[in-house]
Parts: C-alpha cells; sequence; structure tokens
C-alpha cells in the first residue's frame, strides 16, 4: 500500500511518533484518499525507522480499517521493532 501524503507529512511535521485512532474524527484526515476508499483506513500508527543519531532510513506504519487504540505494550513493541 502506498503512503498516502498526507499521513506522510504529518509524520515528519510530528517528527516522532504519530498515533491516530480514529481518521475520521480528525478533519485533515478524513478527506484523505486512502481514508474514504480502498483501503479505508480508520487508524493510523507510525514510528521512525532509526539507524543511528543523524538517520532515519524510512518508517513502521501499522494501520486499520477499524478505530483502534494502540495499547502501551503494542507501542512498546513498535518501537523496539523500529529501533532494532
Amino acid at each position: 500500500m502506498p503512503l498516502d501524503e498526507d499521513f506522510f507529512h504529518s509524520f515528519l511535521q510530528q517528527g516522532d511518533i504519530l498515533i491516530i485512532p480514529d481518521t475520521l474524527a480528525i478533519e485533515q484526515f478524513a478527506i484523505v484518499h486512502a481514508v474514504i476508499s480502498e483501503p479505508y483506513i480508520t487508524s493510523y500508527d507510525a514510528l521512525p525507522l532509526v539507524v543511528s543519531r543523524e538517520a532515519t532510513i524510512g518508517t513502521l506504519c501499522v494501520a486499520d480499517q477499524v478505530p483502534r487504540q494502540i495499547s502501551p505494550k503494542q507501542l512498546r513493541g513498535l518501537q523496539y521493532t523500529s529501533n532494532s
């Protein structure tokens, strides 16, 4: 699934973890193509993939078609994965 520009720009502005439990509840995301049509992203979480202090090589993203709040345990798991 290609990363929608609106999610990516929000991630870059955030500069760290981006957690969106319900994309339809936030005006800027409720109109995003990937939200209102296939794949119908309703929750979206992203973390940076950091290889050194100076280099981030990408993101680890988790998306779902239903609103979902990531749990602290799940977040720790993603953080461990993205920093490994």
